[in-house]
């Protein structure tokens, strides 16, 4: 499938856009050196999901636009099938605080896919829309069973 181009908003066009491989990860979205460190961090926290075995996870923010130096990546995993005891206790918290954690630690946060946005929405509603704009936007599926994630630095 491949991940499209940009619309003229900076944004992936609407939809769930499955990753074809790690490698294609780090060539659209690693382009610059701060990309490069977000993709380091993003790279050790999608590698302990997968290890907890989690199936899917789901990238937004500002990593996934044009925006040359995001401040970080955004997203959510599907919890189902995830064996807590091997996972990162980090990532269960989604308090403020624990957020905060996890961009120290990992560069980004994750959320799980039953988090609730502030306004009582679903993650992934919340996550498909530019709530500046108003506009529906896309998010990158990220399928852990079929990414290698150890191909790529």
């Amino acid at each position: 499938m491949g991940i499209p181009p940009f619309n003229k908003h900076g944004f992936l066009p609407p939809g769930e856009h499955k990753l074809d491989s790690w490698k294609e990860l780090v060539e659209r979205f690693g382009t610059t050196r701060r990309r490069q460190r977000l993709l380091v961090g993003l790279k050790k926290v999608l590698l302990n999901l997968q290890q907890a075995g989690c199936q899917k996870v789901y990238l937004d923010g500002s990593f996934v636009t044009k925006k040359r130096k995001p401040n970080d990546y955004d997203g959510f995993w599907e919890s189902e099938k995830v064996n807590p005891e091997k996972l990162d206790s980090i990532l269960l918290d989604t308090s403020l605080e624990g957020c905060g954690e996890q961009k120290k630690k990992y560069g980004g946060e994750l959320l799980t896919a039953d988090t609730r946005a502030v306004n009582g929405q679903t993650i992934y509603g919340y996550y498909t829309i530019d709530v500046e704009r108003g506009i529906t936007k896309g998010i990158v599926c990220v399928e852990l069973q079929l990414v290698d994630l150890q191909l790529w630095f």
